[in-house]
């Protein structure tokens, strides 16, 4: 529970002020993000945590600012992580119905090998380390960033949809986070069974 306390403490400890969406009920996630991102602008805020794609969307404030990786949890964590958000992410499904698993991969594999070859290292290279990045500390801030990427199956697959009740608890200034556990544990536990399932059902 350490964990899921120090979360609490930093969205909603007395000492802390921070914005959530449920803090403005008439605003959607988009745009409570866009106000975020206003308060950065106009310097009046000094973090702005958000996905590399908002690095484009902030390159025409005045202000020098600079690219660093999200801080590690505390000094027993070795390496810097970085969450791979689901959202701007995307990922490819075949249909069960395939007809030709065969061409549906190779054109997929080529299809991954041409954005590897072209796509990435114009976006990663030129844009993000010279268009978009004001320094040349936040040049190799991305290669520590881009390094400890990861993906939560907990959040992407919802088990148990623990991460969204997790989130209205805190947004609702709940921190009851035993209780919470003790219900969804079993829903939790009957959804990764069933994701195990269909993984060792794979070809």
């Amino acid at each position: 529970m350490t964990n899921l306390n120090k979360i609490y403490d930093i969205f909603r400890g007395p000492d802390n002020l921070t914005m959530l969406a449920a803090d403005y009920p008439n605003t959607s996630y988009g745009a409570t993000n866009y106000v975020a991102q206003g308060a950065f602008e106009e310097n009046r805020a000094l973090f702005y945590g958000e996905v590399m794609q908002c690095v484009k969307r902030i390159r025409q404030m005045d202000t020098e600012f600079g690219i660093i990786p999200l801080p590690k949890a505390d000094v027993n964590q070795q390496v810097y992580s970085t969450y791979v958000h689901t959202w701007p992410s995307s990922t490819i499904e075949i249909p069960r119905g395939n007809p030709d698993l065969d061409k549906t991969s190779t054109i997929i594999e080529a299809l991954a090998y041409g954005a590897y070859k072209y796509m990435t290292p114009a976006f990663y290279d030129v844009a993000l380390k010279t268009k978009y990045a004001r320094d040349d500390e936040s040049s190799e801030m991305l290669d520590i960033i881009f390094a400890g990427r990861s993906a939560d199956l907990g959040y992407v697959d919802s088990y148990g949809g623990f991460i969204s009740s997790l989130q209205s608890n805190i947004q609702s200034k709940k921190n009851d986070f035993t209780s919470l556990i003790d219900k969804l544990s079993a829903k939790i536990q009957t959804d990764i069974d069933k994701a195990i399932e269909k993984y060792q059902a794979l070809p």
